[in-house]
């Protein structure tokens, strides 16, 4: 999404207006967008969760829209032996004997882990936690350790950038849910020209046609 945000600004560079991109759970995407502090808000959650998520946006005056549906993936860095793998699928026993990195500056309660995937945390095996001051610390770590990361992958969107460039992400065979990405914006609201180039870049990343007439 930064990636994308970053294009988009460089492309906008001489607009008079503010713009900036923030990191934050679903309860805080749903409050800024409902308060008009935020044209648009881009969130993940469990397919499993679908209906539940679209009728929360609904109940707050919030026009929802799925963009894609991504498997649960590990990522791991070269010190990790998964890194070799044969295969692109992995099963949840083999990230067994290793620790499960979680960057700190994702609040508890919109951590990837725990924020994705709250029904099914037990069930994705480590032999400890590692939590990370920062993202920065999340790169070295995934480069340096044989830590692992649970989250989603778009080869086509990471492809060439340098943060991901040592990352292999490895589909969990055995894990039950899949990730919606979606985004919301407010009835009525009409957004900004930034805001339309990134919906329209977030599409094409993700190998979805946009739908202009939506946005």
């Amino acid at each position: 999404v930064s990636m994308i945000f970053d294009r988009c600004a460089a492309e906008y560079a001489d607009s008079q207006n503010d713009f900036r991109i923030e990191m934050k759970g679903k309860e805080e995407v749903c409050l800024d967008v409902c308060r008009g502090r935020a044209d648009i808000g881009v969130t993940v959650s469990t397919t499993q969760n679908r209906e539940a998520i679209r009728r929360s946006f609904e109940d707050n005056n919030l026009v929802y829209h799925l963009i894609d549906t991504i498997a649960t993936c590990a990522m791991v860095g070269p010190k990790n032996p998964l890194y070799n793998c044969p295969s692109n699928e992995i099963s949840l026993e083999d990230l067994h004997p290793y620790r499960r990195l979680v960057v700190r500056e994702e609040t508890p309660e919109n951590a990837s882990d725990t924020y994705i995937f709250p029904n099914y945390l037990n069930q994705i095996p480590y032999s400890g936690i590692a939590f990370l001051p920062t993202t920065g610390s999340f790169q070295e770590n995934m480069a340096n350790t044989d830590g692992y990361y649970i989250g989603t992958y778009n080869e086509k969107a990471y492809k060439g950038v340098a943060y991901y460039k040592n990352v292999r992400a490895l589909r969990i065979r055995d894990y039950p849910q899949a990730n919606d990405v979606h985004w919301v914006r407010r009835k009525g609201w009409n957004m900004s020209p930034i805001a339309r180039k990134f919906l329209r870049e977030l599409y094409l990343i993700s190998d979805r046609e946009p739908d202009t007439s939506i946005f």
